[in-house]
């Protein structure tokens, strides 16, 4: 008879607030099981009912502290529909901007500050990336972490003219923005825009945005890697590395559900048909793509620290009632399941790149399936697509 050692390890997630913590059942080296709970009741949607419309452009922003602006603009664009309004062309793109700015902050210290990090963890010791790995990511003192600071601390900025503030900025209305740019503020901008992308093309690409833009499938990747030492030596070439290395390019194959609901509208004076954005809506199945229904979107509450109501709720008829009870049985997050046709389904950059259309990532999850690899690619790779636009 073989006997079985079961350790349950907790593990918090607090590189940035610790508000979530991951459990896992460990039987004889093998995760059997793993759970994701919310360790802090925030319902900011209870907190916004009897309250003026427009307050949500002040509370909703506060939903966190490193991400405002997409908290703003989903407030903004919910007063929008409301209000039957349509946005002028300058407004939507002077909204686009700040949050695209807030996208390059996010993904670098998520990709650099957060997930990187992993890499310097003793475990890896053996590795032959380890020594290169923790001068590059040792926390306040790696090269990498100190250029990611110091980049995303500037391309912010882009926000601080457009809202007068970041974080917590409140400059999006219904209808629009605020205020008006004006010319040195454009310019200001465009100065703040070009430093970053010598940078991200420098240091995370090791190439042009052009000449990765031409990476169309997984060859071209293997031959983008081999061309040249920069690109193996950036911060994507340095990724591929680690993963492939560490195995993490086979592990986390998830679902293979993928949704977006889409961001960052075209004007209509770009000449796109109706409803076009930079990032597509859809649900993609690793097969198919269709077109995507939020009325299909539902949360769950049965293992969530709430009051329970029968099935699915769309997040308009939510219902969001605490439960002072922590040890109620079967519950065990303060965090609801969201499902899309009542089924878990992944969103974020590699869903975007999925439902867009993006050749690479077509090809990298039709040939080796999703992984950890493919989606902090999918992320640090997305500012290839924005600055451009921006």
């Amino acid at each position: 008879m073989v006997r079985r050692k079961t350790v349950t390890l907790t593990l918090p997630v607090n590189r940035v607030e610790g508000d979530l913590e991951l459990m896992i059942d460990v039987r004889a080296g093998m995760v059997i099981d793993a759970w994701s709970r919310g360790t802090m009741y925030r319902g900011f949607e209870n907190m916004l009912k009897g309250r003026a419309p427009r307050d949500s452009l002040v509370l909703t922003p506060r939903v966190c502290g490193i991400c405002g602006t997409a908290h703003l603009t989903a407030a903004a664009k919910a007063l929008d529909m409301v209000c039957n309004v349509t946005i002028p062309d300058n407004a939507l793109l002077v909204r686009n901007l700040a949050s695209m700015a807030e996208h390059l902050q996010s993904d670098i210290r998520h990709g650099l500050l957060m997930f990187m990090p992993d890499f310097t963890n003793p475990w890896y010791a053996h590795a032959a990336f380890y020594e290169e790995a923790v001068a590059r990511y040792r926390p306040l003192g790696g090269s990498s972490a100190i250029g990611a600071i110091k980049q995303t601390k500037r391309i912010i900025e882009i926000v601080a003219i457009i809202g007068g503030q970041w974080p917590n900025s409140s400059y999006m209305v219904p209808g629009g923005v605020a205020g008006a740019m004006t010319r040195d503020d454009l310019i200001s901008c465009r100065y703040l825009l070009s430093r970053f992308r010598s940078w991200y093309e420098t240091c995370v690409l090791g190439c042009s945005i052009e000449r990765w833009q031409a990476v169309a499938d997984t060859d071209d990747l293997a031959r983008w890697y081999e061309q040249a030492e920069q690109h193996r030596t950036g911060e994507i070439g340095f990724l591929l590395r680690c993963c492939r290395e560490s195995g993490l390019d086979r592990l986390g194959r998830g679902h293979h559900r993928f949704i977006s609901y889409g961001q960052f509208d075209y004007p209509v004076s770009d000449g796109r048909p109706p409803g076009a954005m930079v990032f597509s809506s859809g649900f993609y199945d690793g097969d198919h793509l269709e077109p995507f229904n939020q009325e299909n979107i539902t949360e769950h509450v049965t293992h969530s620290h709430f009051r329970d109501y029968l099935g699915g709720l769309h997040p308009f008829n939510g219902e969001t009632v605490p439960l002072a009870d922590a040890a109620n049985e079967g519950k065990y997050s303060l965090t609801k399941a969201p499902r899309y046709r009542d089924k878990p389904a992944e969103t974020g950059p590699l869903s975007e790149m999925l439902c867009s259309g993006v050749p690479l990532f077509r090809d990298l999850i039709k040939t080796g399936g999703a992984s950890v690899m493919t989606r902090q690619l999918a992320r640090l790779a997305r500012g290839a697509v924005l600055i451009p636009i921006m």
